[in-house]
């Protein structure tokens, strides 16, 4: 899902967040539990939507935690995502930023 609004100046402003899906587990009643988030084997998984730092250009970058894997939806440039494989949150952002001149930014999760 991605977030958008205009605030009233006519420029599409994105909205940035991040997802994050805990494994599976059982919590016994009453006890105090510490929850683990888990490997992706384990079902735990999450993933930051960046937006650009500037309204107005429609792209949206997404990145895996896990998989280390960054996608950049830039559809005025291409109609398939730019891939950007075994990246880190920050070296993703940077490769946006050499490669198309996007500052994107979103939260971390790691």
């Amino acid at each position: 899902m991605v977030y958008m609004s205009s605030y009233g100046d006519g420029l599409l402003h994105y909205g940035a967040h991040a997802v994050a899906v805990m494994a599976p587990r059982a919590v016994p009643s009453g006890e105090p539990t510490v929850l683990r988030f888990g490997t992706a084997a384990e079902g735990g998984h999450a993933y930051s939507v960046l937006v650009p730092m500037r309204p107005g250009p429609g792209a949206v970058g997404l990145h895996f935690q896990q998989g280390q894997l960054g996608l950049l939806y830039h559809p005025l440039h291409d109609r398939y995502p730019f891939h950007y494989l075994r990246t880190s949150h920050d070296e993703f952002r940077a490769a946006v930023l050499r490669d198309h001149g996007l500052n994107i930014q979103g939260p971390v999760v790691s």
